[in-house]
């Protein structure tokens, strides 16, 4: 494959606009677990539909043995990004659109009675994180429908995927969204619809320009379309597995919050009378200043 950009890398974005657009792009690595995983668990055919509606330069068009047979759509609202990524695979339909307003598989020509596979990594950037707070825009970057409006991109693009009724997703998403009580709360519309299928934690530090400090865990996420759902109880007791080849669970680690109230002013009788503590919340461990 001939390509006229580095599709990894937004090169043509400044860091500023890569933040808040939320536009860090895959390593070919990555794409690649992605594309393990899901023919594993589901496999590609010539009546499928794979979308990637956030697809930048299109690097999940470049891995052929993840989209045998298949039609390729993607969708940007970044006009440069779209005409490199058209430039690099040509037998991809590419349509500039966003994908958080007017939601319906009509506006990117997939019929209803396809089997949809949404792909990608969308966007995610939490405006209310104290994390490179200094250069984040407190407005967001694009329309965005009431129904799908959360304070983080990637939120809003799970919720988008669930109006979009596709039979699978398989995408990268911060961990957080599923361990983090208020975030699943948040996504419970996609949870209630869709099965935790399979899953594989990798650090944030593997996408270039992110988390040059510490680092933060992603994961490769792939869900199917079920009655039955996912509750979080399933988040709590499921072993996620690492791309180093370890493995966790929540349920093996103690948590503060069952011996001292988070809240001690909103519930006061959950704190012993003559031993109160202090819990003085931190939005998270950016937000630790001197």
């Amino acid at each position: 494959m001939s390509v006229s950009a580095n599709i990894t890398d937004a090169s043509h974005l400044t860091y500023r606009e890569k933040t808040n657009l939320g536009s860090f792009y895959t390593p070919l690595p990555i794409v690649r677990r992605l594309y393990d995983m899901l023919l594993r668990n589901v496999g590609t055919d010539a009546a499928d539909v794979i979308l990637e509606n956030a697809c930048g330069y299109g690097a999940f068009f470049a891995e052929p043995t993840g989209q045998k047979h298949a039609r390729l759509v993607g969708s940007d609202t970044d006009a440069a990004a779209l005409d490199i990524a058209r430039r690099n695979f040509p037998d991809v339909q590419f349509i500039k659109a966003n994908a958080l307003t007017n939601i319906s598989r009509a506006k990117y020509g997939i019929h209803k009675n396809e089997r949809l596979i949404i792909i990608g990594n969308p966007p995610y950037n939490d405006v209310t994180s104290h994390a490179k707070n200094r250069i984040k825009s407190k407005s967001t970057p694009c329309e965005i429908d009431p129904a799908v409006r959360t304070r983080d991109l990637g939120l809003s693009f799970l919720l988008s995927f669930e109006k979009l009724s596709p039979d699978y997703i398989a995408i990268l998403h911060p961990l957080s969204y599923l361990i983090k009580q208020t975030n699943f709360k948040t996504l419970r519309p996609l949870m209630r619809r869709y099965a935790l299928r399979d899953t594989l934690v990798f650090n944030s530090r593997t996408f270039s320009d992110t988390s040059k400090a510490s680092g933060f865990p992603i994961v490769i996420a792939l869900y199917a379309r079920d009655e039955h759902g996912t509750d979080y109880n399933h988040i709590i007791h499921r072993r996620f597995r690492t791309i180093e080849g370890a493995d966790f669970s929540l349920s093996d680690f103690d948590y503060i919050s069952r011996y001292i109230s988070k809240y001690p002013a909103r519930f006061p009788a959950a704190t012993p009378a003559p031993n109160r503590y202090r819990f003085f919340t931190m939005r998270d461990i950016n937000a630790l200043k001197w």
